[in-house]
């Protein structure tokens, strides 16, 4: 474990291209062990490592989510901790792909809900908000209604990003032709 964490604190800062990162994901793929070394990384709180680890664990979200399942609690709390627009747009990226679970609903929709009011926030974070809360209105319908108003009032304001996102939530939660 050792080596472990000693590799990627080595490749995580040098690690900016595509195809670095790929290298260090599907490195991290061959041993599931090594993705809980990833994530302590990613909690440490030094500013590069977790940008570059963030984002590998987003693309490892995309292959295996029943692996980001496990630490889904420590990443959706890495949420409180006023994180940098990259640990956002990852984090809310990877909930669009992993199954939330009931008890961390409530946390989940409370940051999306203010990502998404917030016209300061990045484009990317308001647009994947959109999809992530349209999911857990799909769990929790009492939400769809505060939800529904919300989109309403961003609509007229949003870009095109957002504008469709917006649209095709509206349409999961409503149903076609409302």
């Amino acid at each position: 474990m050792v080596e472990e964490s000693e590799y990627l604190l080595a490749e995580l800062p040098k690690s900016q291209t595509r195809d670095q990162l790929s290298r260090i994901r599907n490195w991290v793929l061959e041993k599931p062990k090594r993705f809980d070394v990833l994530v302590k990384l990613y909690l440490s709180g030094n500013y590069r490592i977790t940008q570059r680890a963030v984002r590998i664990i987003s693309q490892i979200a995309d292959i295996d989510p029943e692996l980001v399942q496990l630490y889904l609690v420590q990443i959706v709390g890495s949420l409180s901790t006023n994180p940098s627009d990259a640990v956002k747009r990852n984090v809310v990226r990877l909930l669009q792909k992993v199954d939330i679970p009931q008890g961390l609903q409530g946390k989940v929709s409370e940051h999306c809900f203010a990502y998404l009011q917030n016209p300061k926030e990045a484009i990317a974070v308001r647009a994947f908000s959109v999809s992530v809360l349209a999911r857990i209105c799909l769990a929790q319908p009492e939400l769809t209604r505060e939800f529904l108003l919300l989109m309403d009032d961003i609509l007229p304001f949003a870009g095109p990003g957002i504008s469709v996102r917006i649209r095709d939530a509206k349409r999961k939660l409503q149903g076609p032709g409302k």
